[in-house]
C-alpha cells in the first residue's frame, strides 16, 4: 500500500469520541451527586464515544500495520509500539489518581484497595481489574484486541486471517442475536466472546474496503451513519433497548460508527487538501490523555461544586460551571499531551524502537 497518509478526519473523530465520553460522565455524575440534569440529559448517549473508539482502533491498527504484517519478525516491534502507546501514560495517571484517592478520599473514592492483587491486575489491565480510573476497563478490551490482531503475523496467507475476521463478526453477531452466549467464569474466554470485539473487527473491515468507496458514496455513508447514531441516541435517552447492554451498544452505536469511519476515511483519501481547524486536531491528538484524565477531575469538581447551592440551584450558573469544567479538562488534556504524553512516547520510542 506504500507509505500511509495521515488521516486528519480520523483525528477529529478521536477528539469527538473523547468529548462524548466526557459529556456522558458529566451528565451521569451531576445526576448522581446533585440530582441535577445537564441540558435535559441529551448527552446520556455519550458513552457511544467508546464504541467509536473501538471501531477507530480496529481501523488504525490495520491501516498502520498493513505494511509490516508480511514478516513474523515485525511482531516484536508491533508489541513494543502498542505497549508504548498504552502503558506509560496510563501508569502515570494511575499513580496520580491513586494518590488523589489516598489524600482526598472525600472527593474521589473508588472500591480500589491498595494490595498486591489489585495493584498488579490494574497495572497490567487484566480482565475485571478493580478500577482506580473508571475508563480503564476499555483498555483491557483494547489490549486484548491487539493480542488477537497480532496473530496475523503468524499467518503465511493473510487472506485466511481476514476471512477469520469475517467469520468472527458473523459468529459473534448470531451468538448474541439469539442469546447463545456460553456461560463461563473464565474472564479471558468472556473477553474472547464479548460482542464488543465486533466493533474492533468492523474497524478492520474499514481498512480493507475504504478504497472501494466512491467520493459521493462516502458522503452518503457518513450521513446515514450520523442519522443512525442520533436515532440510537433518542432510543437510549428514552430507555428503549432491544438487547442486552453490550450487544445493544454494538447495534445502536457500533454499526453507525463503522459507517461514519468508513465514509470519513474514504472521503479524505479521495479529497485533496481537507482543512481541519487546529483546535479539533489538537483535541484529537490529546484524545487519549483526555480520556484517561477527565473522570476523576469531573467527579471531584462536581462534588466540590455541590457544596455551593447558589451554583447548583441556578440553571445559568450551573451550565456556566459545566462549560468551564469542559474547557478546563480539554485544555489541560492538550497540555498533558504536549508536555507529558508526547515526550514520554518519544523517549520510549528512542529507547525501545532503535
Amino acid at each position: 500500500m506504500g507509505k500511509q497518509k495521515q488521516l486528519y478526519l480520523i483525528q477529529v473523530l478521536r477528539g469527538i469520541a473523547s468529548l462524548l465520553v466526557v459529556l456522558f460522565h458529566i451528565t451521569t455524575i451531576l445526576d448522581q451527586y446533585t440530582e441535577k440534569t445537564y441540558l435535559y440529559n441529551i448527552f446520556y448517549f455519550g458513552y457511544s464515544g467508546v464504541d467509536i473508539f473501538f471501531v477507530l482502533s480496529g481501523f488504525i491498527i490495520t491501516y498502520t500495520s498493513i505494511n509490516s504484517i508480511n514478516s513474523q519478525k515485525n511482531i516484536i516491534s508491533f508489541y513494543k509500539k502498542r505497549f508504548i502507546r498504552i502503558f506509560p501514560i496510563y501508569w502515570l495517571f494511575f499513580i496520580f489518581f491513586l494518590l488523589l484517592q489516598i489524600i482526598f478520599p472525600s472527593y474521589y473514592a473508588t472500591p480500589f484497595k491498595l494490595n498486591f492483587s489489585n495493584v498488579f491486575s490494574s497495572i497490567l489491565l487484566f480482565p475485571k481489574h478493580i478500577m482506580i480510573n473508571g475508563v480503564s476497563w476499555t483498555l483491557t478490551y483494547e489490549l486484548f484486541f491487539y493480542i488477537l490482531f497480532s496473530t496475523i503475523f503468524l499467518f503465511p496467507n493473510k487472506k485466511v486471517f481476514f476471512r477469520i475476521i469475517f467469520v468472527s463478526i458473523l459468529v459473534l453477531f448470531l451468538q448474541n442475536l439469539f442469546n447463545l452466549k456460553l456461560a463461563t467464569n473464565n474472564s479471558w474466554l468472556n473477553l474472547l466472546l464479548s460482542p464488543m470485539n465486533i466493533e474492533f473487527f468492523l474497524g478492520v473491515l474499514v481498512a480493507l474496503f475504504y478504497k472501494k468507496i466512491s467520493k459521493q458514496t462516502s458522503k452518503f455513508i457518513i450521513f446515514v451513519g450520523i442519522a443512525l447514531l442520533f436515532i440510537a441516541a433518542f432510543f437510549i435517552t428514552n430507555g428503549i433497548r432491544l438487547y442486552n447492554y453490550n450487544f445493544n451498544r454494538v447495534i445502536y452505536f457500533g454499526f453507525p460508527a463503522f459507517l461514519i469511519v468508513l465514509g470519513a476515511v474514504s472521503l479524505e483519501r479521495k479529497t485533496h487538501g481537507i482543512k481541519i481547524p487546529i483546535l479539533f486536531l489538537s483535541l484529537g491528538d490529546a484524545s487519549y490523555s483526555l480520556y484517561l484524565f477527565h473522570l476523576p477531575i469531573v467527579v471531584a469538581s462536581i462534588k466540590i461544586a455541590s457544596k455551593f447551592p447558589h451554583i447548583m440551584n441556578n440553571y445559568l450558573f450551573l451550565n456556566m460551571f459545566i462549560l468551564i469544567l469542559i474547557f478546563i479538562v480539554c485544555f489541560m488534556s492538550i497540555l498533558i499531551f504536549k508536555y507529558i504524553e508526547k515526550p514520554i512516547i518519544k523517549q520510549f520510542n528512542s529507547i525501545f524502537l532503535k
